[in-house]
């Protein structure tokens, strides 16, 4: 059986959809990709599919990951660029969890 990641080379346009479908091999339902999201409280089906979408980011992120690891040079501007990537993640995930932990002992603080 193919490994479902080497479809990747398939997607001529990239989309989330995509890339679930080529890499995964799972087909999502993107019923609700263009509705009015700006309603409350969102309806659980709403919900659900939201979920579903970033459920698959940290499975993407790991196959992806690991086949630019390898089939690419390690001193290409691609994988530097990854790591540049990542590194930018890594920081700011700190500062969002920095900030969470100041908004909750300033909370702590008013209770």
């Amino acid at each position: 059986m193919q490994n479902p990641s080497e479809n990747i080379k398939k997607c001529s346009l990239v989309s989330l959809e995509k890339l679930i479908t080529n890499v995964l091999d799972v087909k999502i339902d993107k019923f609700f990709q263009l509705a009015d999201w700006r309603i409350r409280p969102l309806p659980k089906p709403m919900l659900s599919y939201a979920r579903t979408d970033s459920h698959y980011l940290i499975y993407l992120y790991y196959i992806l990951s690991y086949r630019l690891n390898q089939c690419a040079d390690p001193g290409s501007r691609l994988v530097q660029l990854a790591m540049e990537c990542n590194s930018l993640l890594i920081r700011r995930m700190a500062k969002v969890k920095n900030h969470r932990v100041q908004l909750t002992a300033r909370y702590q603080k008013q209770i």
